[in-house]
């Protein structure tokens, strides 16, 4: 069977369009509401993941109107953006485990594996969406898990915000939020198998999800990991 192109990335800039609505409104009380407030490294990365989002955007329109040689122009610039994304993304690990708000001081040694892994995931899937530039069916599938990843924390916020604020958890959240990321996962899995061929980046994306979500669960259990954790924290975790 041969493959044949998914449908999925001729609208692939209404997904990603999708993606950046749900930050929007996940985002909008603690970081787009308060735009120029607060902490410098929330303030950074929001504003990185927001451009990063709207490259993804248009560089999918790009290759949907095949204006080639733009989308390979604005592909070579996304290299700055894309060690900036990083950057911010490391100085949002550094706050999270050194911040003094309940937030931070509660969540912010859980959530460790999963700031620390996205990072190291953009940054795989980033550099494999490179070496594979010439490959479409690769290098599209690589940049959109670039995206993915952005998705819970967001959608978490979100639920947390306007669709269960009364009674429900951080936690109760969190968990839906990687429900909804890993059925996504699988559902690309599945286009790409009815399609002819499985391939390995949403396999990988599918893998740090679960494994992400189970982080939350378990991580601060194994003592390696919580030493390393207290270390970077600069202070023992309880």
């Amino acid at each position: 069977m041969h493959a044949r192109t998914s449908p999925f990335y001729s609208d692939a800039p209404l997904y990603f369009i999708l993606l950046l609505l749900t930050a929007l409104v996940g985002f909008f009380p603690s970081y787009y509401s308060k735009l120029g407030s607060g902490q410098f490294a929330h303030q950074f990365h929001g504003a990185i993941a927001t451009l990063w989002m709207l490259l993804l955007i248009g560089q999918s329109y790009l290759m949907r109107q095949r204006k080639l040689a733009l989308h390979r122009a604005v592909g070579k610039a996304s290299i700055v953006l894309a060690a900036l994304f990083v950057v911010s993304g490391l100085m949002i690990v550094h706050a999270m485990l050194t911040g003094e708000g309940g937030f931070s001081r509660r969540f912010g040694p859980r959530l460790a594996f999963v700031d620390i892994s996205s990072v190291g995931f953009f940054v795989f899937a980033y550099l494999m969406a490179i070496v594979h530039r010439r490959d479409v069916q690769l290098h599209a599938r690589y940049m959109s898990c670039t995206a993915l990843p952005l998705l819970p924390p967001a959608l978490s916020r979100a639920l947390g915000h306007f669709v269960m604020p009364d009674g429900a958890t951080f936690a109760q959240a969190f968990h839906l939020s990687y429900l909804a990321a890993a059925l996504i996962a699988v559902a690309l899995i599945v286009n790409d198998w009815r399609a002819g061929k499985v391939r390995a980046p949403y396999v990988i994306l599918l893998v740090l999800l679960l494994l992400q979500q189970a982080s939350y669960e378990v991580s601060m259990a194994i003592g390696p990991w919580k030493s390393l954790v207290s270390l970077l924290a600069g202070r023992p975790l309880d």
